[in-house]
Parts: C-alpha cells; sequence; structure tokens
C-alpha cells in the first residue's frame, strides 16, 4: 500500500507499507503467503518516480532508519526525515529500469 501525494514544488510518499506484517488481510495472505508479495514496495516507489517524471517534480519520503540504504542504493539523498530524489536521479532510474519507454499507463495521466 503507498500512499502519494503532490503539490506544486514535490510528490511525496505520505505512507508506504509493503512488508509483510503490512498485509495481514486474509485474502492477501492465502494468496501470497507470510512473505507477502515480494517487491510491491519497489514496484511502488517505481510508480511514484513514473509520476514525478510526468510532474517534473523530485520524490521526498520520510525513511525507517532500517530502510535508508534501500532507498541510497535508489539514489535517494539527506536524512531519513527529509530523503529526497532529485529529478535528474529519477529520470536515471527510469531509464535504467524500464529503457526510457514511459509505460502505457503513465503516459496517459
Amino acid at each position: 500500500m503507498a500512499l502519494v501525494s503532490v503539490d506544486a514544488a514535490k510528490v511525496n510518499v505520505d505512507c508506504l507499507a509493503s512488508a509483510p506484517w503490512n498485509l495481514d488481510e486474509p485474502d492477501i495472505m492465502k494468496i501470497c503467503g507470510k512473505k507477502g508479495i515480494k517487491g510491491a514496495g519497489s514496484a511502488a516507489i517505481e510508480e511514484a518516480i513514473f509520476l514525478c517524471m510526468r510532474r517534473n517534480l523530485p520524490l521526498e519520503l520520510f525513511a525507517l532508519e532500517s530502510s535508508i540504504p534501500f532507498y541510497e542504493k535508489l539514489g535517494f539523498e539527506g536524512p531519513m526525515n527529509e530523503m529526497r530524489l532529485p529529478l535528474n536521479k529519477c529520470s536515471r532510474f527510469f531509464r535504467a529500469c524500464r529503457g526510457g519507454a514511459i509505460p502505457i499507463n503513465a503516459a496517459s495521466s
């Protein structure tokens, strides 16, 4: 689950809950097992980056201390309470992940 907000200056990931213990809905657990859906958090961040590219805005989020290395690998900078992925790094991430092709659902928004 991800909640994202957009203002004039940035796209902000307000909440990202993809750990198995956050997905305790019986139907989800029945389908995916106790480990949940592998890659759900990465997919949510990827979609937020696509939104940044469409809006020409940087991405910001608050990271838990244990997840800072994950976000730093993606190119985020700054302290955990204000991690930021500048627009130029959004572009690099986008090209590396998708070869520069905007997904159909991203181009239509």
